[in-house]
């Protein structure tokens, strides 16, 4: 598959599924392993809060650490799969993203901690900060665990890239995480009465639609990068 390929709006989406469907064995068995019994975990002990507005109690910050690494482990590892494809060419075996995901773990805490801290700090003074930084910081994870460039150059082209098409950039990545808390929220409306194994496999299903979220991310910044790169090329 050629990554680095400008892409339509729809493109970006169609390309996303045809790479699901050739790599997906791959992909979802390293999630499996290393992503779901977090998940799983996070999920169980949000069942243990008994007060939401107590976010100091041993209950809440058990399960938000939880969370946290969960959903850490989850973007860190999608990316570093997308990453070994790119770099080797070839579809990558679990243990070739494990490596790659253990070499470079410091650089995905950092850029995992600056892209989320930066969002949500956005969203909790104003909205609209929240709303700026959504599509580069979101990019930025994605770029750092790729090219293992500096915070600031990594930070400096994903504002670039998301500049170079600001209208699909936002609308990729706005659409992309509402669909998902739109999941979300029919999870925690209509699974509390069923089975402890059915509200597994359903939070094991809404795991997996965070990984097709960040693919399509990826997919995005490959389209964008390769944007800027031809109009640089004609210069």
């Amino acid at each position: 598959m050629n990554f680095y390929k400008e892409r339509t709006f729809q493109e970006i989406f169609t390309d996303t599924f045809v790479f699901l469907r050739q790599e997906w064995r791959t992909v979802f068995l390293c999630i499996a392993i290393y992503v779901a019994p977090i998940s799983a975990l996070a999920h169980y002990l949000s069942f243990q809060v008994t007060d939401i507005l107590n976010v100091a109690s041993r209950e809440m910050l058990i399960f938000l650490l939880f969370s946290l690494i969960s959903n850490f482990l989850l973007q860190s590892i999608t990316y570093c799969y997308i990453a070994c494809r790119v770099k080797n060419n070839e579809i990558p075996t679990r243990q070739t993203v494990m490596e790659f995901f253990s070499k470079n773990i410091l650089t995905c805490i950092k850029a995992f901690l600056i892209s989320n801290l930066g969002i949500g700090i956005g969203f909790m003074l104003l909205v609209i900060p929240g709303l700026i930084a959504l599509a580069p910081l979101s990019l930025f994870m994605f770029d750092k665990i790729l090219t293992g460039a500096s915070t600031s150059e990594s930070f400096n082209r994903s504002v670039q890239i998301a500049k170079s098409n600001a209208g699909m950039s936002y609308a990729i990545v706005l659409l992309s995480y509402m669909a998902l808390f739109f999941i979300q929220s029919l999870i925690g409306t209509f699974t509390a009465e069923f089975s402890a194994g059915a509200q597994i496999l359903i939070n094991v299903t809404f795991t997996i639609a965070s990984a097709i979220v960040y693919i399509i991310i990826a997919f995005l910044y490959f389209s964008l990068h390769s944007k800027i790169q031809k109009s640089y090329d004609n210069y």
